[in-house]
């Protein structure tokens, strides 16, 4: 997936991307799904080693 913002966002400031994830019914209750990592970057990245974060997704009743 990919999510574009517009420009302008400060150093200090964050942007928020509300994805809807569906599970398979047989994904147990709780747990957390590891291993998604996220890529960020912008036209003016002068650090590309630094794009990439890890993420979890805890599954819950």
């Amino acid at each position: 997936m990919r999510c574009t913002f517009p420009p302008g966002l400060d150093a200090s400031e964050s942007a928020t991307a509300v994805v809807p994830v569906r599970l398979d019914n047989d994904v147990p209750a709780p747990s957390t799904l590891t291993g998604g990592s996220v890529s960020v970057s912008s036209i003016d990245d002068r650090n590309k080693t630094n794009n990439r974060k890890p993420f979890e997704i805890p599954v819950v009743t």
